[in-house]
């Protein structure tokens, strides 16, 4: 996937990376950690890590970057599912070329998301 990567494949984070990566090839070679959801990629960088930041309530690891409007179902939208599986070894290639941003089906992540967020967290209803 080549392009301006700046928002966090996992969860989401919008401008997680300054500067930001031409590739996600070049993302998972980084070791760069999302302020976000923590996910340091070339180790953490798959589904399941995302999983368990929702299972964990969304919690940001940087809170002090969280913006002050944040809104996780806006946050969602710049995630890539299906997120392409990669190997952790010394050459990096990305299987699944054909990953691509979710557009809509995200209401049931968003339900997931805010149901394991504690009451006091969320904002703007």
């Amino acid at each position: 996937m080549k392009g301006e990567i700046k928002d966090c494949p996992i969860c989401g984070c919008e401008n997680a990376f300054n500067p930001s990566y031409e590739s996600l090839n070049d993302l998972a070679r980084s070791y760069d950690i999302c302020p976000c959801c923590m996910c340091e990629f070339g180790l953490d960088d798959e589904e399941l890590w995302f999983e368990e930041w929702v299972a964990g309530g969304c919690e940001w690891f940087q809170p002090e970057l969280k913006p002050e409007n944040w809104k996780l179902e806006n946050q969602l939208k710049n995630i890539i599912r299906p997120y392409p599986f990669v190997r952790h070894y010394s050459e990096m290639f990305y299987f699944g070329l054909g990953a691509k941003r979710i557009a809509t089906p995200i209401s049931s992540l968003v339900q997931n998301a805010k149901a394991s967020q504690p009451k006091d967290s969320i904002k703007n209803e």
